[in-house]
């Protein structure tokens, strides 16, 4: 299989060394084990406003390596396989995260849920190799969990909709706006402090009625509802159904696939589906399930009330991902042990998550 490297799609334009715009702006190189890979930290405000102005889904761009170069980089991915050979299934699982990361059929609130439900039946595949006990041995057992993952992965690829999983495994899952706005300023508060993080807690927390210096906050019904429906509103992505027109208003501005784009820009920066290897894959979709729901309650909170949402998004996102590049040690498995703690890393406990 070639070695490529694969570019967001806006590459070539912040990048374009005749720009001086371009001047300051940093990105990262990914030696993964199926490509070498480029992505923009969202600490950075044009990198957030190229993002806001990418309606459609984002695609990223494939171009082959040099042949000398090529053999350097195929040869530490196949070191990394060899050392973790879960990850010669990377691709597929990042073409499945992706593909129901971007799936506009649903809300991103139930592609989260799609997420939990692909990386929760990888992992139990991952914990029972031979379910059927026909291995004889450990090289049989590898080759039916080989193919168990990429028949599941590939399965899921190929259906026609997803409905019978949003419909069949969280049909009884309703949102708990008091779990995920805690759960969200917890995870924020883990910052260290800067001159942004300290002003994006500060107005979150005013907006959200949650005195200064309080480690906690009463929930407030009347509020958090009116901070949920203003983010609703504002940037919640509402897929229409077959056959039917979508209402447009030309005085709105439509925001609704900012958060996708964010989403999207952090399943490349962070390397999923496995941003820590060294951690199970369930865990990892702990972390970017929890992620998410930080962000919607930075965004939902900060923004409440905003006479300038654009601005503020921007301000927003790059402050969150300044403080989230800031804590010291493995950002991961801090959350991970902290959802752990208050035993709400489960699958169900995720789903409330997602949707609250």
């Amino acid at each position: 299989m070639p070695y490529p490297i694969i570019t967001p799609s806006f590459f070539q334009e912040l990048t374009d060394p005749k720009n001086p715009e371009n001047a300051n702006l940093q990105y990262i190189i990914l030696n993964t084990p199926a490509a070498v890979e480029y992505a923009f930290p969202l600490n950075q405000e044009k990198v957030v406003r190229r993002l806001m102005q990418q309606k459609e889904s984002l695609s990223f761009k494939m171009t082959p390596l040099k042949p000398e170069a090529e053999e350097e980089f195929a040869k530490k991915g196949a070191e990394i396989v060899e050392k973790f050979p879960i990850l010669k299934h990377y691709w597929s699982m990042k073409t499945l995260t992706m593909n129901l990361l971007q799936d506009r059929r649903y809300s991103l609130d139930h592609r989260m849920w799609l997420l939990n439900y692909a990386y929760k039946t990888i992992q139990y595949i991952i914990e029972n190799p031979d379910p059927n006990n026909k291995a004889q041995n450990d090289e049989q057992r590898a080759e039916i969990l080989d193919r168990n993952i990429e028949g599941f992965i590939q399965s899921m690829l190929r259906e026609e909709n997803h409905d019978h999983v949003v419909e069949k495994y969280f049909a009884d899952i309703k949102p708990n706006t008091p779990y995920g706005i805690a759960d969200g300023i917890s995870m924020l508060r883990t910052f260290p402090e800067t001159e942004e993080t300290k002003k994006l807690l500060t107005i979150i927390c005013k907006h959200a009625g949650i005195p200064k210096g309080a480690d906690s906050f009463q929930y407030d019904e009347e509020l958090h509802k009116k901070i949920k429906d203003s983010y609703e509103e504002m940037f919640a992505f509402k897929p229409v159904k077959e056959g039917e027109t979508p209402a447009e208003d030309p005085e709105k501005i439509d925001r609704s696939y900012y958060m996708e784009q964010i989403m999207v820009n952090y399943i490349w920066t962070y390397c999923f589906p496995y941003a820590d290897i060294s951690v199970d894959l369930w865990k990892n979709f702990v972390f970017l399930n929890t992620l998410y729901n930080a962000l919607k309650v930075a965004v939902s909170c900060y923004i409440y009330g905003s006479k300038t949402p654009d601005e503020d998004f921007v301000f927003v996102i790059t402050a969150f991902d300044t403080g989230l590049r800031s804590i010291k040690g493995n950002p991961l498995r801090m959350v991970v042990e902290s959802e752990s703690k208050a035993q709400l890393s489960n699958n169900g406990d995720m789903a409330i998550l997602s949707i609250s």
